[in-house]
């Protein structure tokens, strides 16, 4: 969601000479492109969702990775200006999307569990870490998630395009968490291979891995969680891809309801595993 800086006490950045320069401030960044092939789309990647307002200015190697969701396909958002081939990269906004301003309340629920065990681990968090979404498919706003899976999986097999793998120093840290929520979308005879490799790139001994289904979300089971065995992941997707893992939003006709509790139940989750690897 785009933030002007005018509008919050930090207006500002002062300059040498004393001025004032206006800020425009983002917490929601990505890539976006028009991809031109037998047909014409929209690709969204590397989408990032900052813990903390940032500076729009900033390029795609501002930050770390600390953790993902790992869901169906991009929405409706977009740039909050016209982006060129060579410099895909920017601040997003999404005034009408649902998904990502959900996002925003599920991470600063998260924070608060940080905040109450570690201010200097939270003040961390806030200053340049981000959580990246991940996707089946990377086609925003086609007419359905099943469409634009189905042209992703076409483009990745024919080898015209590659999933999103999060930005890690190679060897240094791994992932803190990934929550799985692609519902029903996944299909281990379609998906399973690559969505693996994309894991085994990101998630290291400490990652975190959440399996929340519709019903452990309204409290009627728990919440299935594991640590990430990097050796077995394929074994781990198998295991828990029945019942599905919700998507955050919840089934099409979920309410405010459903919203509300699946932050009160992941956003502890995710809180605790941000500060035991920390």
């Amino acid at each position: 969601m785009l933030v002007f800086a005018p509008q919050t006490a930090n207006a500002g950045a002062l300059h040498t000479d004393g001025s004032l320069e206006s800020l425009q401030m983002a917490r929601v960044f990505g890539a976006f492109q028009t991809e031109k092939m037998s047909i014409s789309f929209e690709r969204r990647s590397d989408t990032r969702m900052y813990f903390d307002q940032q500076s729009v200015n900033i390029d795609e190697e501002f930050g770390h990775c600390v953790g993902a969701f790992f869901l169906i396909n991009p929405g409706t958002a977009k740039p909050i200006e016209e982006r060129s081939k060579s410099a895909p990269w920017g601040a997003l906004t999404y005034n009408d999307e649902r998904l990502l301003p959900h996002l925003e309340k599920v991470l600063d629920h998260a924070l608060g569990v940080v905040h109450a065990k570690s201010k200097a681990v939270e003040n961390e968090l806030k200053k340049h870490a981000y959580i990246q979404i991940l996707n089946l498919a990377y086609i925003r706003d086609a007419l359905n998630a099943g469409c634009a899976l189905g042209m992703w999986r076409e483009l990745v097999k024919s080898k015209k395009d590659t999933d999103d793998v999060p930005h890690l120093p190679r060897g240094k840290e791994r992932l803190r968490f990934v929550v799985f929520g692609w519902g029903d979308s996944y299909k281990p005879d379609l998906d399973e291979p690559r969505i693996v490799r994309v894991l085994e790139e990101c998630v290291g001994s400490d990652t975190q891995l959440f399996f929340p289904s519709n019903a452990a979300i309204k409290g009627d089971e728990e919440i299935r969680q594991e640590t990430a065995c990097v050796d077995g992941l394929r074994e781990q997707l198998r295991r828990h891809r029945k019942p599905a893992p919700a998507y955050p939003c919840g089934a099409r006709n979920a309410g405010k309801r459903f919203l509300d509790q699946y932050c009160k139940s992941m956003g502890p989750l995710i809180g605790e595993a941000l500060c035991e690897t920390s």
